[in-house]
């Protein structure tokens, strides 16, 4: 009798299991017809991502974010004597960055005792001209954001600063076995030195190993210097711009808008979860496409502009399955972040680099997160604006992803992939550029140039402009003045 019973038990188990197995592959190939919206809902329904979670998880296809996605795109290495900017893409920034981040995360953690010291903000100056890495937030992050990219929930920083933009990492300061950061506090008016054990040897030889070539060499402004008015000067420079010493190599790009065809659109349309067969489908006008299902929208736009909208509350595209390890239950900024990532790679693919511009968090909401990207084309980044570049115009983030609890709830994308065509020598003549930014100023002002005072150049740095309207995007110089978030563009002169 109990053979009996052990046998039916088993077949059901096998029979229940079956049933299991073939629902899972079914939904997780999508083996259903087209016409059949009502699967397509299913797919994103919360149940239907606890069910595969039973299984082994499969490894994902696309790119994995590497722990230091959250670095800047660029870093600037003081060997001393000269500094050397390296960019996303290149050798020597992955080796520095991964490093640099590495001592930063233990920094973030505090889980080795740190030492804090306050210092007068005019100390900054001598810490730049340590044998160091130098790294800049372009807008600064709040404390407690750039711990929970790090994985951290309450970072110990917190109590120190309120927003990290300048750091300084010294691997060696010659008076103990530690490592030691230097943290800009704008809001204070102080220098934060914070010091930890650490194994820096790697921090160290990295150093040593890769000296700069003659065409790398940077100084800033205060050592030049260009930062102290004098009645020969029209301009100055804010202290800590880096200027080049040589003529740098850059690129023509190519700018290229990825939606050719009904085949590319129904690419996107899959990415978003949307059946092509069952969608209400309008076109205005100006060639844009509107796609409209019960609980979101999308636009596709003739520019390669993307607009998505979930339009029902707790509706939307769920990018993260189930609540992941954030606070209250909620889903982590983390794990967000690099959802929002991969989804941004299955819609562009992973050559096409990118970098994170701004993150915010939204406090009365917990798991509610707007994360902006923009494009970089060999390191340099690219400013994006929608339609012709306008006086008045400002740029538009390329990327904008609005997430709560895992959920895309709202998207922007200016789809785009950019080639190298042709290597450009930039000249680095300052009296071509200061002159350039003074008669610019005049003419923005219309005012006569003898009764402007002297500009001061915040920021200076090189780019590239896509405004939709040409093929081929050249390097620019770009820069912002004083008492303006405002950025302004130059050509550059080729040697």
């Amino acid at each position: 009798m109990n053979k009996e019973k052990t046998k039916t038990l088993l077949l059901l188990s096998l029979i229940i299991s079956s049933i299991i197995l073939t629902f899972y592959i079914w939904a997780n190939e999508e083996l259903w017809s087209d016409d059949y919206n009502f699967f397509v809902k299913w797919k994103n329904f919360s149940i239907s991502q606890w069910v595969p979670s039973w299984f082994p998880q499969q490894p994902r296809n696309s790119l994995q974010v590497d722990y230091h996605f959250y670095f800047p795109q660029k870093i600037i290495v003081n060997y001393g004597d000269s500094r050397t900017i390296y960019v996303k893409g290149e050798t020597e920034y992955e080796k520095f960055s991964k490093e640099v981040s590495r001592a930063l995360e233990a920094l973030i953690r505090g889980e080795q005792e740190v030492r804090y010291q306050s210092l007068p903000l005019e100390e900054w100056q001598n810490v730049l001209k340590k044998k160091s890495f130098y790294f800049d937030y372009d807008v600064a992050y709040a404390t407690k954001i750039l711990g929970e990219l790090y994985g951290v929930r309450d970072t110990h920083l917190s109590g120190y600063i309120k927003n990290i933009g300048e750091v300084v990492l010294v691997p060696e300061d010659g008076v103990s076995n530690d490592i030691v950061f230097y943290i800009k506090n704008d809001d204070e008016g102080i220098v934060g030195k914070y010091s930890l054990r650490y194994d820096r040897e790697n921090l160290v030889q990295l150093i040593d190993r890769f000296r700069p070539a003659d065409n790398r060499r940077y100084r800033f402004s205060f050592e030049i210097p260009l930062d102290k008015p004098n009645k020969y000067t029209r301009v100055t420079v804010d202290s800590n711009v880096l200027i080049p010493m040589q003529s740098q190599k850059m690129y023509v790009v190519r700018s290229i808008n990825p939606i050719q065809s009904e085949y590319d659109i129904r690419n996107i349309l899959e990415s978003f979860g949307y059946s092509h067969n069952t969608l209400r489908k309008y076109t205005s006008m100006d060639n844009t496409i509107e796609y409209a299902e019960n609980d979101s929208n999308l636009k596709i736009h003739p520019d390669g502009w993307i607009e998505y909208d979930a339009v029902k509350e707790g509706k939307g595209l769920r990018l993260v399955p189930g609540h992941s390890s954030g606070s209250g239950g909620t889903v982590s900024l983390r794990d967000s972040m690099e959802a929002a990532v991969e989804f941004i790679h299955g819609i562009i693919g992973s050559e096409q680099d990118f970098y994170i511009s701004s993150v915010n968090a939204d406090p009365n909401k917990l798991g509610s997160y707007r994360f902006n990207f923009n494009y970089l084309s060999g390191g340099y980044p690219v400013e994006v604006y929608r339609g012709q570049q306008g006086s008045d115009e400002s740029p538009v983030d390329a990327i904008q992803v609005d997430m709560v609890n895992g959920i895309l709830k709202r998207y922007r994308h200016y789809l785009r992939i950019y080639d190298t065509v042709d290597s450009v020598d930039i000249d680095v003549s300052m009296t071509y550029i200061f002159d350039s930014i003074y008669n610019h100023t005049a003419e923005r002002q219309q005012d006569n140039t003898k009764s402007i005072n002297t500009i001061k150049v915040m920021d200076l740095y090189l780019n590239y402009v896509d405004d939709g309207n040409k093929g081929l995007l050249y390097p620019k110089w770009a820069y912002k003045v004083e008492d303006s978030e405002k950025v302004y563009h130059l050509p550059v002169i080729e040697n």
